[in-house]
């Protein structure tokens, strides 16, 4: 014993050496969690109740790495989740003003979101390049579509945001620069959309935002459309319009900035394991610890898929993941719930174009039963079960009618990353959810498996039924 006694206390030295670091390491990511959620809280309030931007491209990685936990931390608070969306594009928007100016009127694009137009609107769906404004002066579009021409700029009514994607995308000649118009939360996402993709993009939020008979601000649209800055003179033009955007570094010691260096790298090596395992748990056993795997895809869900998105790895694997482990874990207390207490949602994109449905404020998309798709047979399916059917024209809506009618259970279908946010924000209200993601997205003419939505509208768990 006397012999091994040396090489027992170098070991358990050892031990406590590395316990000690792994605890002053667990320390410091704490602390450095706290300290950036606190610093982006104050920096969005500072923009909001100033108008000045401080460090714009470090509150800018700031949201993006901790966007869940801001939205739940205000949500905690009662605070409108959405200001951490409305800082970020204005953000987005003082940083890509000079590029987005200097852009000939010929390269800039305007993206209208369908929710704008009347209820009336007499407008059909084409598969290729949207919706076909047909001038009839019931809503802005119109005018809008006029002042495009005049200026020689492509606009486009989006139906949905995969949609919205395929046009930066594709469109020929490709847009360099796009104004788009939507919700905060939609704003924020396409704007990132479309940095990934090159374009530089130029945001203006809804007034009135839910999904039907939505509102905007006309001369604000106009404004950016007409933003011009000579190239040669872009920084000055900025800096004069934004005088914060930079502070003197010479102020700060040296060695402040080791120790924020410090700290950078090791929270973005948890960073990356925390990704890495939580990828990796959901692709080769998405049923182990699934509640944590769906803790750690919330909270890293932008830089997840950024992360992906670096490697071209697709990023809607994120989103099919999160999916497939919220179906895990909710399925069984779905199916619990009685089947009058259920709601289904299906998108507006499962319709066919030559569809005769009106939309209803209040309740969506009322379907006449044409039989032209195959919502009048789910329909059908839904009345004989007692189950509420809701056919929501976007994200907003179905927020709205989780609040109004509030179900006992819901399930949903839509494309992979709509379906998953969705999901996200209905369990987060306590209510169990389900979904099927489409079999073929786009925004226009979808598919979905009918016989996987069938077996799940009635879905009850094996031993309640013995």
């Amino acid at each position: 014993m006397t012999f091994f006694s040396p090489f027992a206390h170098a070991f358990f030295l050892k031990e406590s050496l590395v316990l000690e670091a792994i605890g002053k390491v667990i320390i410091i990511l704490a602390l450095a969690f706290v300290v950036l959620l606190v610093l982006a809280l104050l920096f969005c309030s500072f923009t909001l109740h100033t108008k000045r931007i401080l460090l714009p491209n470090f509150v800018l990685f700031i949201i993006t790495l901790l966007y869940e936990p801001l939205r739940r931390l205000l949500s905690f608070f009662r605070v409108d989740p959405s200001l951490i969306d409305r800082v970020s594009v204005e953000i987005r928007n003082a940083l890509n003003y000079p590029d987005f100016a200097a852009t000939s009127m010929e390269e800039r694009v305007l993206l209208l979101p369908q929710c704008i137009r009347s209820t009336e609107c007499p407008a059909k769906l084409n598969p290729v390049d949207g919706i076909h404004c047909m001038e009839c002066g019931k809503c802005m579009i119109a005018e809008l579509s006029a002042i495009c021409k005049e200026l020689g700029i492509r606009m486009y009514i989006s139906p949905g945001g995969t949609f919205t994607g395929r046009i930066l995308m594709y469109s020929r000649p490709k847009a360099k620069a796009v104004v788009g118009v939507a919700c905060y939360p939609n704003l924020h996402e396409g704007m990132l959309n479309a940095k990934l993709m090159g374009v530089i993009a130029q945001g203006v939020p809804l007034i009135t935002p839910g999904c039907v008979n939505t509102t905007v601000d006309r001369e604000e649209i106009i404004n950016k459309l007409l933003s011009n800055i000579h190239v040669g003179n872009r920084q000055a033009n900025i800096s004069s319009l934004f005088p914060y955007l930079a502070i003197p570094y010479s102020l700060i010691p040296d060695s402040v900035y080791v120790l924020v260096g410090e700290i950078f790298v090791i929270f973005a090596v948890a960073l990356v394991a925390l990704i890495l395992t939580a990828v990796g748990l959901a692709i080769y056993k998405r049923d182990l610890f699934p509640r944590f795997t769906l803790f750690v895809l919330n909270l890293f869900y932008q830089p997840s898929k950024l992360f992906l998105g670096y490697f071209h790895i697709n990023p809607v694997i994120i989103d099919e993941i999160g999916i497939a482990l919220m179906n895990s874990i909710y399925k069984d207390a779905y199916g619990k719930a009685p089947m009058n207490k259920r709601l289904l949602f299906l998108p507006q994109c499962l319709r066919n174009l030559e569809c005769p449905a009106k939309t209803s404020p209040r309740e969506g998309i009322i379907c006449a039963e044409c039989g032209r798709c195959g919502i009048a047979e789910i329909k059908k399916m839904c009345d004989e079960h007692g189950v509420e059917i809701c056919i929501a024209p976007g994200g907003e809506f179905v927020k709205r009618a989780v609040r109004d009618k509030q179900p006992r259970a819901a399930m949903g279908i839509a494309c992979q990353h709509d379906l998953y946010e969705t999901m996200r924000y209905v369990t987060s209200k306590g209510v169990p959810m389900i979904g099927v993601v489409l079999s073929k997205t786009g925004c226009v003419m979808t598919e979905v498996d009918w016989g996987d939505v069938m077996r799940n509208i009635v879905y009850r768990p094996d031993y309640l039924l013995l």
